[in-house]
């Protein structure tokens, strides 16, 4: 049974319209390889082919402070252009993500990324007291992240 560890959000205006961002944020691929530039993912779609749609899956994979890590993503919700959702599952942990455009005329917009981390086996609820720690630094991410996106699109 998954526990619940912790919540993070964070958001963004952005001048550009919802579709112009929902179409660069449903390239899941594309937007890994623009999150990490110093030690690129490893992107591989194993369910499903062509436009994202529910149920897609991915596996990732890449090379952290820790080693070499993977894990899978699988796309829960995908109503464009408002709404795209996901479920991140890896190393006895599960983040939900929920990315919803919010326009605010037509030609800006909000984005604002909402996530859920839970811990899903024995071991990784044993951290979870420590993880929970480390909630400034992952909004402080996430939020860095955001920024990167519009500074991308608004060029």
């Amino acid at each position: 049974m998954a526990k619940r560890v912790m919540e993070f959000a964070n958001s963004v205006e952005i001048d550009r319209s919802a579709e112009e961002i929902f179409d660069v944020i449903s390239d899941l691929p594309g937007l890994f390889a623009k999150l990490r530039k110093k030690a690129p993912l490893d992107v591989e779609r194993t369910v499903g082919d062509g436009a994202p749609a529910i149920g897609d899956v991915w596996r990732i994979s890449g090379k952290t402070r820790l080693g070499r890590r993977s894990g899978v993503i699988e796309m829960t919700e995908f109503s464009g252009p408002t709404t795209m959702a996901f479920r991140s599952t890896g190393r006895g942990f599960a983040v939900d993500t929920v990315i919803t455009l919010t326009p605010q005329g037509p030609t800006r917009c909000s984005v604002t990324a909402q996530n859920e981390l839970f811990a899903m086996t024995i071991a990784a609820r044993m951290l979870s007291p420590a993880i929970r720690l480390w909630r400034g630094r992952v909004e402080k991410r996430l939020g860095k992240g955001l920024r990167r996106l519009r500074k991308r699109l608004e060029r």
